[in-house]
């Protein structure tokens, strides 16, 4: 989880801190990285 949080915050500044939280608990807990990107390109 912690790759995909420092990615997000790396890559995508814009996006709010909880978003990228929601993110990251998304890929952590369902192993799904398609959702991580769902999320963050869907601020």
């Amino acid at each position: 989880m912690d790759k995909f949080r420092a990615i997000a915050h790396q890559y995508l500044p814009a996006c709010r801190a909880d978003t990228i939280e929601r993110a990251a608990w998304a890929v952590d807990e369902f192993e799904d990285v398609g959702a991580f990107v769902e999320l963050l390109v869907d601020r």
